[in-house]
């Protein structure tokens, strides 16, 4: 379930629809939800679903059970501290340094898993970028170091510039991922 940026995910009422006989519910990962013996009202409860905390839901009809784990967060969760960084470097350097920082702005832990690298100018530049992520996951409220990695060696001074596409994903929640939007960081480096 995607909410807008600024939820406080500390105090969320979720109502459900469902054709079930019984809806029980439990926060805590390590417990089968069917197993639950605490009843989800109606009328939706208050809780608290900031990470670490779940919710997993089991709906029951008869002889049938079908469980849900829910997650709550942002469909655009990554941001940028700036989306469009300037550098002035030296040519004739081969250059790998911080060239920005990117923040989890959402409610799970993510990654990235894909960076697609558009609008080169001129056309053969060859910036490139990465974000690096701890192997857990970028935790929500975190930060992390984007890098730029490239040889200017062989370089005429000049204005470079690429813009980075990264898509994030949930950490242990893959199907998700097609649901989440990415987030551009523009680079331009200027050679002298």
């Amino acid at each position: 379930m995607f909410v807008p940026e600024g939820t406080d995910f500390r105090t969320l009422t979720a109502s459900l629809e469902h054709n079930g006989e019984q809806v029980v519910f439990t926060q805590n990962a390590a417990e089968v939800p069917a197993n639950s013996t605490t009843a989800y009202p109606e009328n939706g409860q208050q809780l608290d679903l900031a990470y670490p905390k779940g919710f997993y839901v089991a709906v029951k009809r008869g002889d049938e059970t079908v469980t849900y784990s829910i997650v709550v967060d942002l469909a655009k969760p990554i941001s940028f501290t700036q989306e469009l960084v300037t550098l002035d470097l030296a040519t004739g350097v081969n250059h790998h340094l911080k060239a920005g920082e990117i923040i989890n702005r959402g409610n799970r832990p993510l990654t990235i898993t894909q960076i697609v690298h558009s609008d080169p100018s001129p056309a053969n530049s060859p910036l490139r970028t990465f974000a690096l992520i701890p192997s857990g996951g970028l935790l929500p409220g975190a930060k992390a170091d984007v890098m730029t990695s490239f040889d200017a060696s062989f370089l005429p001074a000049g204005t470079y510039e690429i813009t980075a596409r990264m898509r994030p994903n949930f950490i242990l929640e893959n199907e998700v991922q097609t649901l989440l939007q990415p987030s551009n960081f523009t680079l331009k480096v200027k050679l002298q």
